[in-house]
């Protein structure tokens, strides 16, 4: 099962999504950004921490789910620092297959996800929205 969202936020786009869903259990999760040439690295930086805080709260709290994966290109440090943050363990590495750096594995468990990081930016998240979009049923 694939679950995908789509949404705006201080103008930047983001797509987000789940793959291999098992409800209660486990899912891989990524999302994308398409940054607008006028926003700042601060609104960026913000965009960014709302994906993650979004995806988080909906794999655990909607999709119930225990382990939420994910892989990041060797090379965004950013990126890794970012989810390391938010509680997730890297537990392996991956080949690309192609040109770019190896992926770098990361894994986070509902009891290991430190939600106070995102709370200092959005409070309790009652000022976010989730829309998610079923590309599968």
């Amino acid at each position: 099962r694939r679950l995908g969202g789509f949404a705006r936020t201080i103008g930047l786009h983001f797509l987000c999504g789940f793959l291999e869903v098992e409800r209660g259990v486990s899912a891989r999760w990524g999302y994308y950004t398409a940054p607008h040439s006028d926003i700042t690295a601060p609104r960026a930086r913000m965009a960014w921490i709302a994906c993650e805080y979004l995806g988080i709260v909906y794999a655990f709290q909607q999709l119930r789910l225990k382990t939420l994966q994910c892989e990041v290109l060797q090379s965004s440090a950013g990126v890794l620092r970012l989810h390391e943050r938010a509680g997730f363990e890297i537990t392996g590495s991956r080949p690309s297959g192609d040109e770019r750096p190896d992926f770098v594995l990361l894994q986070l468990t509902c009891q290991c996800w430190r939600e106070d990081w995102a709370q200092r930016y959005f409070g309790d998240g009652t000022g976010l929205e989730i829309k998610p979009h079923a590309l599968d049923a």
